[in-house]
Formats: C-alpha cells, sequence, structure tokens
C-alpha cells in the first residue's frame, strides 16, 4: 500500500485548547533563598586547597548578564497580574518563565509576524506515489522542525 519511496513531510502549529489569559509564573519548588543556602553549604571551599576562590567562578559574558538583567526588571515593572496575549508586554512571555495550568503540556509559539500563542506542534508524513499517510505525530510546539523530523523514519 506504500512504496516507501519518497515521502513528503510537513508540520503545521496546532491551537491548544488553553489560553493565554491563564498563564502562570513558574515558581520554584523550594525558596530562591533557601537553595541559595543548600547551594552555598555544598560548596564551601576546601581549606587545604590552595586555589583562590576567584579561579573558580563561573560567570556569564557581560552582554548575556545585561540582557538578563534587563528582562528580569521587565518582568519586575509589570504591576499587571496576568499576561495575556493582547497585553502590550505579552513579549515577556516565555516557556522558560510561564505555563498554563490548565494545559501544561501546551506551550508558547512564536512565528514571524504572528501572535504568540499556545499550540501544538503537529507533523505528518505522506507517501507520494500512493498518498498515503504514514506516520503523524505531535510534539511540544517550543521545538524547531529540525529537532523533531530526524525522528521520521
Amino acid at each position: 500500500m506504500v512504496s516507501g519511496h519518497t515521502q513528503a513531510i510537513d508540520s503545521a502549529p496546532v491551537k491548544a485548547n488553553a489560553s493565554m489569559e491563564n498563564l502562570e509564573l513558574k515558581k520554584p519548588v523550594q525558596s530562591v533563598e533557601k537553595y541559595f543556602t543548600i547551594v552555598a553549604a555544598e560548596n564551601q571551599p576546601d581549606i587545604n586547597n590552595e586555589k583562590s576562590i576567584a579561579s573558580k567562578l563561573i560567570t556569564a559574558p557581560e552582554h548575556q548578564l545585561k540582557r538578563l538583567k534587563k528582562h528580569q526588571d521587565n518582568l519586575r515593572d509589570n504591576s499587571v497580574g496576568t499576561i495575556g496575549a493582547s497585553h502590550e508586554k505579552a513579549e515577556l512571555l516565555s516557556n522558560k518563565t510561564h505555563y498554563n495550568s490548565h494545559d501544561p503540556d501546551a506551550r508558547i509559539s512564536i512565528k514571524p509576524g504572528k501572535a504568540r500563542k499556545l499550540n501544538y506542534h503537529y507533523s505528518m508524513s505522506v507517501d507520494t506515489t500512493q498518498g498515503v499517510s504514514s506516520h503523524i505525530q505531535a510534539d511540544f510546539a517550543d521545538c524547531r522542525n529540525s529537532q523533531v523530523s530526524p525522528r521520521f523514519g
């Protein structure tokens, strides 16, 4: 029924049954202060080690630190409770910082020239000779085609 010689693959975002207006800020399981206390205790310098503490510090490039600080300041300055798709600060929404509690698998997807939406990523493979679907797959919408295409086999 399927020749298997040539396959046509296409993908499209599929709207999730979830609202951007109901996004919630992700919160850590424990408080940040408690986490830093635990990390500081685990990373106490060895008294017998003669290397300086400064040589053990790991940091990011200055431009990345500035961008992260600006992003965090923008989030702090937002006095509005929820940021939906129609909100002027919707560009602050990210899958790393927000989720929808009604549909936690839905992801914020971004298409150039379109508003941010909660979607799934739908991919399909069709045999070009017979026109028969040979593979259908749904993924999180925050992945690119190149990340899911190799799974077609």
